[in-house]
């Protein structure tokens, strides 16, 4: 008798073993699906919004360096893979333009209706050539860069004065003005603060405005017609006048990196019409 109660308790047990393992099998198998459905329910397509920024994906693979056009809407996704925001030189086809895209990164062509794109093509080609003779690389920092292109604009023969004979300078002046001083090396205080612009954002990317008004840079306390480059460094804004650099015998005046909230920069520059450089 005890050894069938014996017998009866082990099977008893076992049984009650084997109910509880069941559900755990039942959720590890759940749990654990195949590597075929893993891989479809990760793969990504289309436009997908990551770390507030929109990237595209085709069978999973990420799109970069590459023009898109989804749903009548046209997106520029660089190096990266983000869609491109703001304002962008790129090339498209093979002529160089100035673009600009939303928040969103959709291409908004009537922005850039005022801007001469030949010019911009003309732009990146001479100014890729003159910053590599400037001895800036990819290496080399913004201040330096900034230092090598001033000294190569104002140093030597590598650029003449040119008398601008023009009255007016309508929107989106600079871009044409850049394109002949950096073509024809001669041009006038336009011509010189115009091309500065572009080489320094070309080869930094900072912000950069050209402007255009009053300064006594060539006799004190005489102000007349100028224009000179306007370069953000370190959340403040600095003057760097080429065309001064290079005529005036004004030594008083650093030509290079004037702070433009100094005394000196409020003395001797006036009455400016800031133009922000979309490059």
């Amino acid at each position: 008798m005890r050894a069938f109660t014996w017998k009866k308790s082990v099977l008893l047990l076992l049984a009650l073993m084997m109910i509880m393992a069941v559900p755990d099998l039942l959720c590890f198998a759940d749990a654990a699906p195949s590597g075929t459905e893993t891989a479809q329910q990760e793969e990504k397509n289309g436009l997908v919004k990551e770390g507030g920024k929109f990237f595209f994906y085709k069978k999973g693979q990420k799109t970069v360096s590459k023009w898109v056009t989804i749903k009548k809407n046209t997106y520029y996704f660089g190096e990266d893979g983000a869609a491109v925001t703001g304002w962008k030189t790129l090339k498209k086809g093979s002529k160089y333009k100035v673009f600009y895209f939303t928040k969103k990164g959709v291409l908004k062509p009537k922005k850039t209706s005022y801007i001469d794109q030949k010019s911009v093509n003309k732009i990146v080609k001479k100014a890729d050539q003159i910053i590599r003779k400037a001895g800036v690389t990819k290496t080399t920092d913004a201040e330096t860069a900034l230092e090598k292109l001033y000294r190569y604009m104002t140093a030597g023969n590598h650029f003449k004065y040119s008398r601008d004979t023009s009255v007016s300078k309508p929107k989106g002046w600079e871009y044409p003005y850049a394109a002949a001083m950096l073509g024809k090396r001669a041009g006038s205080c336009y011509h010189f603060a115009a091309a500065y612009a572009f080489l320094a954002a070309r080869a930094t990317g900072l912000p950069v405005k050209v402007c255009t008004g009053k300064a006594a840079v060539f006799d004190a306390g005489l102000l007349q017609p100028h224009a000179w480059t306007e370069v953000k460094i370190g959340g403040k804004w600095y003057i760097v006048d080429t065309d001064a650099g290079k005529f005036s015998k004004r030594k008083n005046i650093p030509f290079f990196k004037l702070k433009v909230s100094s005394a000196t920069a409020k003395k001797n520059f006036k009455k400016a019409k800031k133009t922000v450089l979309h490059f």
